[in-house]
């Protein structure tokens, strides 16, 4: 395996990261993590500061198993001494990293596979990687692509977007709004409209009420819409005929179902579009979301 990604860092600095983990010849898989930061090139990862837990994640896995093949201490001893760096907050360079272990009493440990003694710096100990580490790499690298790409993508044109980043678009929504189907019927209403990432984003939803930019529209999928149209009906026959019916024996009689087929002739529109009769539809994530402006 062997893949680059670019990024930028909480300070709005670009940073280049490759990872490469191959099969060495004495046996064991090698990881190694290098970059360019800052004019910097090679080992400058740690100067990269995260702007989020994704790339804190990934920054960590790259410098808990670069070069796994060459460390000069054993687990329990390169811990120690990160305690110590993080403590202190300075880096310890070779004679310092012995003098401190010296100084604590862990300069000479047992080997982790050999259980003879070992004293710091005199060999190579090998860290084994996990036998998923190909899998967590591309899923961290993978998080991060679509993190930098979102971010690109708030102040850009949501047609424009969905069209070529549908799946990371929705993602942006998914996190925004509690459902999936509120998601679904907030991206429509925002592409519907012609707004930006960013302003469909702040859009308000409550059941198949969406509030778009101080307007009221009623958006759903056609069985939601079928659903709030036989309703509207209803009321209609309620509030404007069965009321003209002075005797209630007579308003018995009246054949609502009737009534309402003949209704329907006229389109959803015409009942729950109370702006101009219209009806919109958009698609997401290959459903129809029907809309109608209130």
């Amino acid at each position: 395996m062997k893949r680059t990604i670019i990024f930028t860092d909480l300070d709005g600095n670009k940073a280049k990261v490759e990872v490469e983990i191959q099969q060495e010849r004495n046996g064991y898989l090698e990881f190694s993590a290098c970059g360019e930061y800052g004019g910097s090139m090679g080992q400058c990862l740690d100067s990269i500061k995260p702007k989020n837990e994704v790339q804190r994640a990934f920054l960590t896995l790259c410098t808990q198993y670069h070069l796994n093949g060459m460390n000069a201490g054993t687990r329990e001893q390169t811990a120690v001494i990160k305690a110590q760096e993080q403590k202190t907050g300075k880096r310890l360079d070779y004679d310092g990293a012995v003098k401190f272990l010296k100084s604590v009493k862990k300069y000479t440990v047992k080997h982790p596979k050999t259980g003879k003694s070992y004293q710091y710096g005199h060999g190579w100990i090998v860290e084994e990687l996990p036998a998923d580490i190909e899998e967590q790499a591309n899923r961290l690298m993978d998080e991060v692509e679509a993190q930098e790409t979102a971010g690109r993508i708030k102040d850009r044109d949501l047609v424009e977007a969905y069209e070529k980043h549908p799946q990371i678009v929705f993602n942006l929504f998914l996190k925004q709004f509690s459902t999936v189907d509120e998601a679904k019927k907030v991206l429509a209403v925002g592409l519907n409209e012609g707004l930006t990432v960013r302003e469909a984003l702040e859009i308000t939803v409550d059941r198949n009420r969406v509030t778009c930019q101080g307007v009221e529209y009623l958006a759903g999928n056609d069985e939601d819409m079928d659903t709030l149209w036989d309703e509207e009906l209803e009321n209609y026959i309620d509030d404007c005929l069965l009321c003209e019916i002075k005797d209630e024996h007579l308003k018995k009689y009246f054949d609502h179902e009737a009534w309402k087929k003949d209704a329907r002739y006229d389109g959803r529109g015409h009942s729950l579009n109370r702006y101009d009769g219209g009806e919109d539809v958009q698609t997401v994530e290959s459903e129809e979301i029907y809309i109608y402006r209130q």
